[in-house]
């Protein structure tokens, strides 16, 4: 079994109890949430020491992708744009010394003035594209991307540069932005035909499940964890 880990709670508890807790429950850590914010100032380079020290930490764990969050739009998206670039050339280097990888997550547009300045797949692909380089590439989060009527050309396109897929659910209605995922075959995406269009890509990485809510639960937080390993184990196994 693998898990994605947060920077927020790793900091808090350090990095030595999470490694010992992932041990001891012979979970293998995939992926680090999250660094970036390039969009953001800067100017006695706080962030820029943040994204450092959760490189070091993935390091650390022995994680191999990182998830990378561009920033919102401050001003305008031209703006944005050339931060997030020049955010991604300065660190590029510091990941690729770690031997970690960098992947860009495209965020639904509501979030464009919030996180990411990246709201559509073809643009994480643009930058991955543009910077060619095999440290650098796409998380692919259904609940984000599902909406894009162009989804599938996105998709094929960005094919070679996904590192990491997420799954769960667009739920309606939909009252919180951020916490109000669904657990997968909830809510309406079409998730089946996601997961074919990702593997008809030659996809053959991880499948996570990251589900943000606030919604009343029935039972432990293992019988939740347990709920959405079935649901997404049937899922990919219907596909199969």
């Amino acid at each position: 079994m693998a898990a994605s880990v947060w920077d927020i709670p790793v900091h808090r508890d350090g990095a030595d109890v999470v490694a010992k807790a992932a041990d001891d429950l012979g979970v293998e850590l995939f992926s680090m949430c999250r660094l970036g914010y390039f969009t953001e100032d800067d100017p006695d380079d706080a962030r820029w020491r943040s994204n450092l020290e959760v490189l070091d930490t993935t390091a650390r764990l022995g994680i191999g992708t990182i998830v990378v969050v561009v920033g919102a739009v401050t001003t305008t998206f031209a703006e944005a744009d050339s931060r997030i670039r020049a955010g991604l050339q300065r660190i590029l280097p510091h990941a690729q010394e770690r031997g970690v990888r960098l992947a860009i997550e495209p965020f639904h547009p509501m979030m464009a003035a919030e996180r990411s300045s990246v709201c559509r797949l073809a643009q994480a692909t643009a930058l991955a594209q543009e910077f060619a380089s095999e440290w650098l590439g796409i998380a692919l989060d259904a609940y984000h991307v599902w909406w894009d009527p162009d989804l599938a050309e996105s998709v094929r396109a960005a094919g070679p540069h996904v590192m990491a897929v997420d799954l769960s659910d667009w739920l309606v209605p939909t009252t919180n932005l951020l916490r109000g995922r669904g657990r997968p075959g909830d809510g309406v995406i079409d998730l089946p035909g996601f997961i074919r269009l990702v593997e008809s890509t030659g996809y053959t990485g991880r499948w996570q499940v990251e589900v943000l809510s606030d919604e009343p639960r029935e039972g432990s937080d293992l019988d939740y964890a347990l709920d959405l390993r079935e649901r997404t184990s049937r899922l990919l196994t219907s596909m199969r």
